[in-house]
């Protein structure tokens, strides 16, 4: 089986082999990602994808990525082209590539479907106004956690995971 560095297709996910020596295409590897897992599963899903992946590196974008996937790492690089890494710190991963000026590829293994999520993510940021990471604040009561945008009584809110529980 071949392998094209532009279109990665299942060996080890993002976090690389985890030390092991790694066969993967060079576009599948993630920088940096020397001794990390993020579990081994081949890509079970490919397909397209029309994320802009320069607008995934917008400091206020991926801060926002953060509260609503607190889970989900995105990390971006260039590999013959423009990638992004996205892992959930256990078991899911993606690989996303650009293309010049149609849609990219993706490809995904593990039980989340991550692009999925960022997907709905960056919709989410953009239908709340694009809150810019300067205009979201915390609050915690002895109930709950969350964090908001814009105001912490009449803005958007996001329930913070495993308080109140």
């Amino acid at each position: 089986m071949s392998h094209s560095p532009s279109r990665p297709t299942g060996g080890p996910p993002p976090g690389g082999c985890g030390g092991s020596p790694c066969s993967c295409p060079p576009a599948a590897r993630r920088p940096g990602s020397a001794g990390r897992k993020y579990g081994h599963a081949p890509a079970g899903d490919e397909g397209s994808h029309t994320l802009g992946l320069a607008q995934l590196a917008d400091p206020h974008l991926l801060f926002a990525l953060r509260v609503i996937l607190p889970d989900v790492e995105v990390i971006l690089g260039d590999r013959d082209g423009a990638v992004a890494w996205v892992h959930d710190g256990r078991t899911s991963w993606a690989t996303l590539t650009a293309s010049g000026d149609g849609p990219g590829a993706a490809f995904q293994g593990g039980p989340r479907r991550l692009l999925k999520e960022i997907e709905s993510a960056v919709a989410r940021w953009e239908r709340h106004g694009r809150p810019d990471l300067y205009d979201f604040g915390m609050t915690r009561t002895p109930d709950s956690q969350y964090v908001w945008s814009d105001d912490p009584d009449t803005g958007h809110r996001w329930a913070v995971a495993g308080v109140g529980r």
